[in-house]
């Protein structure tokens, strides 16, 4: 059938024209799917929030080596930085029975209570939340934990201690 088409030169020409027409077409099929799949994946997607439970989870796990039961022994600091390395974009306050630990740039504390006047793209991702967890004497008690994560540049590191 294509030989009597070009055999025959306004069959020929329309059958170009019409060639030209579904080449074009597929391309521009092809570049609106690329476009919305573009516009629909190149949004910036904040899991700061996700980022803070994932690090309060894993310091609640090494202060208790896994067991959920926390001792003033292992509630301090020295075993706080085993848990986790913090630098400038992370701030990080555990209290247990009165007592308070702290690691971190201290400066994100303040911007998380001013968050609550002022919203904006680059204030940091605060956490500020009660976990239950066993004492030394297997009663319950409250674990406050306050994160301020303000991961504009890099990751904060985690590391479990096994």
């Amino acid at each position: 059938m294509i030989k009597k088409i070009l055999n025959n030169k306004k069959a020929a020409a329309s059958y170009a024209i019409i060639s030209f027409y579904r080449i074009m077409m597929i391309i521009i099929v092809c570049l609106v799917f690329v476009a919305v799949l573009w516009m629909q994946y190149s949004k910036p997607y904040d899991i700061r929030k996700l980022e803070n439970a994932q690090i309060a989870k894993k310091v609640i796990l090494c202060m208790t080596n896994e067991s959920l039961v926390l001792t003033q022994e292992n509630f301090n600091e020295k075993t706080l930085n085993e848990c986790i390395k913090t630098d400038n974009n992370v701030f990080l306050n555990f209290t247990f029975q009165g007592k308070s630990i702290t690691s971190g740039k201290r400066e994100l504390e303040v911007y998380c209570q001013v968050q609550t006047r002022v919203t904006g793209p680059y204030l940091p991702s605060c956490l500020n939340e009660n976990y239950s967890v066993l004492n030394s004497s297997h009663q319950t008690d409250q674990l406050n934990v306050f994160i301020a994560l303000d991961k504009n540049s890099k990751n904060v590191q985690v590391i479990m201690n096994k």
